[in-house]
């Protein structure tokens, strides 16, 4: 399970790193994107 959750954190970096060097002006809306995600994955935190 903790591997799987390593993995997809990983992947979102990966993608949110892609997307920061593809457009700066979109990073803010990408992060708040990735944490509305994460949120909704993880209601706890």
């Amino acid at each position: 399970m903790k591997k799987i959750f390593a993995l997809l954190v990983f992947g979102l970096g990966l993608m949110f790193q892609l997307a920061a060097q593809d457009a700066p002006r979109r990073k803010r809306s990408t992060q708040s994107q990735i944490r509305k995600s994460y949120f909704q994955l993880n209601p706890r935190n």
